[in-house]
């Protein structure tokens, strides 16, 4: 199973790449403004659909009339779906 980058890395990821390229000046300010923008909207989106996938699987669990946690618990669900730990968790 290919595991999915979370908004929150994406966007992490992304910002960091834009930082390298500013500061060896191979973008101007601008370009990097507008560049971190673009990268929010693409995380916000992300996030949103990861919002609308896990209610999904929430609801697809509730055809069977049980508890999703009956199937994994959310740790699990967070692993088997994005395939690491972050350091907070």
């Amino acid at each position: 199973m290919e595991n999915k980058q979370t908004a929150v890395d994406y966007l992490y990821g992304k910002m960091e790449a834009l930082r390298g390229l500013f500061l060896l000046e191979q973008i101007s300010y601008t370009e990097f403004v507008d560049e971190k923008y673009e990268a929010y909207k693409q995380a916000k989106k992300m996030e949103k659909e990861q919002i609308c996938f896990a209610f999904l699987d929430g609801k697809v669990s509730e055809l069977d009339k049980k508890p999703m946690s009956e199937y994994i618990n959310p740790v699990q669900y967070y692993r088997q779906t994005y395939g690491k730990e972050t350091d907070n968790n």
